[in-house]
Parts: C-alpha cells; structure tokens; sequence
C-alpha cells in the first residue's frame, strides 16, 4: 500500500538534498490518465498479474496499458469536491485479492470495494459490490491512514480530521460470523486537526501519533485499551499528510518534516535537547517556499 502524498513528500525533501550534494535530479515523464475531481489514489497489484495498477477516484488503472475502468460511483458534494478522501488497497475479506478502503470527506461512513477477483480479471464489467466498513460517527474525516501501529502485521485504520475538536480514533480490523467488522479504540476524545504522522518522537521505541497541535505518546502496554498522553509541546498550521518523522542531522532523535497543505512552505523541525521534566523542544526550519498544496 503506497501513497502518492507520503511519496511526493519523501522525493520533494530528497530531491533538495540531492540539488544541495550537486546530485542530478532524477527525470519523470508526466502520463496524464485521466481528467477528474479526486483528492486520492492507491498503487497496488489489483489483477494479481505482477504489475502494479493505480486506482484514484471512480477509476482503476491496469498496468501497461492505464485504460480507466470503472468501478465504482462517488457522491459529489459542491462544485468541485467528491465524497473521496483516502483510497487503500487491502484485502479486507482475506480472499487474496486487494480490495479498496475509501474515506469520505464530509460523511462518517468508511466504504470497502470488493474486488471481483478472477471475474473482474476476465472482463472490466464485473461490479465491485459496495460494503459499509463502519461508521465513525464524525465527519470532516479529510485523510485516512492505515498504519500497523502495534507491529502484529495486520495495519489499524486512523482518520485525520482538520476538525480539531473532533476525537483521535484507532479501528482495528476483526471478523464477525466469518465477515471483516472494526474495533475501535479512543486515543483521545477530542483532539485532532489537520495533518499526521507517525514515528517515535521521545525514544522509547513505541510509534507516537504527530498531528497538527502536537503528539500523542503510545502507552508501553496495552496501547489500545486506553488514552494516549496528549503533549501539545508544538503547533503545526494546516499541516500536510503526513508529516514525516526522520532523524535528519544524526543526533539520535527524530526530526519533523511537513509542508503547508494548503499555502506556500516545506518546512523541518528540529528536536533539540528535551527538558528535565520530558517536555520536547524543536527548532523550525525552512526548506523550500515555492513549493505549495503539500
């Protein structure tokens, strides 16, 4: 499961290393697939043929050939927005066929499309039938992430929403009379707000949950049984998905990289030396503001 954001993010930082090392910049060659209002994609296998397909929007793309076949209707909100805010693909029903999960920006339900498998493969007219994944009963959900947060090789489902009172919320995936359903876990009732991340921020070996007012500090036990420790110890505006967690100067602690998701700006924070008390302090840094939309 790759993301085109976390991707951009990653080349768009390397890509200025290399300009400052004297590297060449590696060249790309645009393929327009598809003219359409979508604020998501997938890369995955879709047709189990050894190649690696996109899906974005109403559309799936098969490798070589990038035809768009439809394979499902998106509700359209506004003028210019569609209910399609976070694609993945993953085997939801375990049948060996990637599945997509979709988010929906402006409504709480969480939709799995399920691959056809052998039939779909056969002929692009076969239906993907539209399941309910869960309901998470808040809205403004304008990212989703799946992430293995506990390391047990089956990824949990984390939303982002640029609505800061809205709660921080894990779902992890179960079965139910032979079916896919989620768990949830509160990590906090109230707190969230645009742009996150993922990495150990204080050292102790556990994944913490970076967003926009700050972090959260996963529990060394049990860590999806109870709330998470809320250090609003710095305020990113309108950060991007994701910020990216890297220990850039080698000092043993991790760094933030994020852009401005919505404005002008690629920036870094520097972890400098914690305070007695465990309190993180950082040091913000410029990279590049030309770049914009991250």
């Amino acid at each position: 499961m790759h993301r085109f954001t976390s991707l951009f993010l990653l080349f768009s930082f390397l890509g200025l290393c290399s300009f400052v090392h004297g590297a060449p910049y590696p060249k790309f060659k645009a393929q327009l697939l598809h003219k359409d209002n979508v604020e998501a994609c997938a890369v995955g296998d879709i047709d189990k043929d050894g190649d690696l397909d996109l899906v974005a929007g109403e559309h799936w793309y098969r490798n070589p050939e990038w035809k768009p076949i439809k394979f499902r209707s998106i509700r359209p909100f506004g003028k210019d927005y569609m209910q399609d805010n976070g694609d993945y693909l993953y085997d939801v029903n375990g049948d060996g066929w990637l599945d997509v999960i979709a988010g929906q920006f402006t409504l709480s339900v969480v939709l799995w499309f399920e691959n056809p498998g052998k039939r779909g493969r056969a002929s692009s007219s076969v239906p993907w039938v539209q399941h309910e994944l869960m309901d998470t009963g808040f809205k403004h959900n304008e990212m989703i992430f799946l992430r293995d947060m506990d390391g047990d090789g089956t990824p949990e489902y984390v939303a982002n929403s640029w609505n800061a009172k809205n709660p921080m919320l894990v779902w992890k995936f179960a079965k139910k009379d032979g079916k896919p359903t989620m768990t949830k876990s509160v990590i906090s009732k109230s707190g969230n707000g645009h742009g996150q991340g993922f990495g150990d921020v204080n050292g102790d070996g556990h994944e913490d949950i970076v967003f926009m007012q700050g972090w959260y500090e996963r529990p060394a036990k049990n860590p999806f049984g109870q709330p998470w420790k809320w250090h609003k110890d710095f305020t990113l505006p309108h950060a991007s998905c994701p910020i990216l967690l890297l220990d850039l100067n080698k000092d043993g602690r991790n760094d933030l990289i994020w852009g401005n998701g919505h404005n002008y700006g690629l920036f870094w924070h520097e972890q400098l030396e914690p305070k007695k008390d465990g309190t993180t302090v950082w040091k913000h840094h410029l990279i590049d503001k030309k770049i914009s939309q991250l």
